[in-house]
């Protein structure tokens, strides 16, 4: 079992079945470039589940079974293509910052 607790708010937490390996992925995932949206987060007040200088590898791997007791439900559009999402643990930035990100 592995709990997520939030940042902001400590009473906001969720238990989830958790599996243990050396390894999510084989597949180098770049953390997204941030540069062209800093501003627009800046200006909506959101607070990141993880520090846009962050370079350490993905960790935690949330499955579809658990993403709803995860999301709050909150999102907001930031361009076309990029949302941020709110969860218990911090906004999540999700969708493209430009033509070649993901």
């Amino acid at each position: 079992m592995l709990t997520l607790k939030s940042k902001n708010s400590p009473n906001l937490k969720i238990d989830i079945g958790a599996l243990v390996t050396d390894q999510i992925s084989a597949a180098n995932i770049p953390s997204p470039e941030l540069d062209n949206i800093s501003q627009t987060v800046h200006l909506e007040n959101l607070v990141l589940a993880d520090s846009p200088d962050c370079q350490e590898p993905i960790t935690i791997l949330i499955g579809a079974d658990n993403y709803y007791d995860v999301v709050t439900g909150k999102v907001k559009h930031l361009s076309k293509k990029l949302v941020a999402v709110e969860t218990i643990i911090g906004w999540r930035l999700q969708g493209r910052n430009g033509e070649n990100q993901t």
